[in-house]
C-alpha cells in the first residue's frame, strides 16, 4: 500500500511544480501592476534565463532517457514499432536541444552558413527562427498537444495493445499539456488577430514558458518510461 501511494505521489509532485510556476508567472505578467517587475531583465536576456537553461536541460534529459528506452526495448526484442517510436522521440528531443543552444555556435564561435544567416530573423545558428517560421510557434505547440493527448488514449488504432501500452503516457502529465494547449491558442490569437488589447500584450512572452513546459513534459515522460524499464515493471497501471 505504501509503495503504491509513493508511486502515485511522486509523479503528482513532478507535475504540480511546473504548473504552479506557470500560474505564478501568468499572474505576474498579466497584471499591469507587476508586469514590468516580473519581466525585469527577462526581455533583454531571454537566452540566458532560468527558463531557457531549464528548457535545454529538459530536452537533454529527454534525449538520454529516450535513448535508454530505445536501447532497452532493442535488447529485450520489443516490436520494431516501439524501437521506431523511442528512436524518433530521442532524435526529436536531441534536435530541439541543439536548436535551443544554437548548435553550440556561440560557444565554438564558428561562422553561421550564409544560407542560414540570410533568412534567420535573429541572426542565430537555428532553423526554427527562419523568417517563414518566426512567430508561428503556436502551431508547433498545437502539434505537440495533439501528439501528447494521443498518448493518453487507452489505445490508438491500428497499433496493437501490447505495443501501445509501451508508449502510453501517464495521466499525471495531462495537466501540463492543457497549459501548453492554452498557450498555443493564445499565440495563434496573437498571430492572426493582432492582439489589440493592452492587457493581453504579455502573450508574446509566453513562448519561453511554452517551450519550457514541453521540455519538462518530454523529460518526465521519457524518464518515467525509463524507470519502468529499469524496474522491469510499470510504476502503476494507467487508469482507463
Amino acid at each position: 500500500m505504501t509503495v503504491m501511494t509513493n508511486q502515485r505521489i511522486a509523479p503528482a509532485l513532478l507535475v504540480w511544480g511546473p504548473l504552479l510556476a506557470s500560474l505564478i508567472w501568468a499572474a505576474l505578467v498579466f497584471n499591469p501592476a507587476t508586469y514590468e517587475w516580473a519581466l525585469g531583465r527577462f526581455r533583454y536576456m531571454r537566452e540566458y534565463t532560468f527558463v531557457e537553461v531549464g528548457t535545454v536541460m529538459g530536452f537533454a534529459v529527454a534525449t538520454i532517457a529516450g535513448a535508454y528506452c530505445a536501447f532497452q526495448h532493442y535488447r529485450r526484442g520489443s516490436s520494431w514499432l516501439t524501437l521506431v517510436f523511442f528512436s524518433g522521440f530521442t532524435l526529436a528531443a536531441f534536435l530541439v536541444a541543439m536548436e535551443e543552444v544554437q548548435w553550440a555556435q556561440p560557444l565554438l564561435g564558428y561562422d553561421i552558413p550564409d544560407f542560414i544567416a540570410a533568412t534567420n530573423a535573429q541572426d542565430e545558428m537555428t532553423f526554427h527562427n527562419h523568417e517563414g517560421l518566426q512567430s508561428r510557434e503556436g502551431w508547433f505547440y498545437l502539434a505537440f498537444c495533439v501528439g501528447a493527448f494521443a498518448l493518453f488514449l487507452p489505445r490508438l488504432w491500428p497499433f496493437p495493445q501490447d505495443v501501445w501500452s509501451q508508449w502510453r503516457a501517464r495521466k499525471d502529465l495531462r495537466a501540463i499539456v492543457w497549459i501548453v494547449l492554452l498557450i498555443s491558442f493564445m499565440k495563434l490569437y496573437d498571430l492572426y488577430v493582432g492582439n489589440p488589447f493592452a492587457p493581453l500584450k504579455p502573450i508574446r512572452w509566453t513562448t519561453e514558458i511554452g517551450e519550457g513546459l514541453i521540455a519538462y513534459w518530454s523529460a518526465a515522460f521519457a524518464s518515467l518510461k525509463a524507470i519502468e524499464l529499469f524496474k522491469d515493471e510499470p510504476l502503476a497501471p494507467p487508469s482507463m
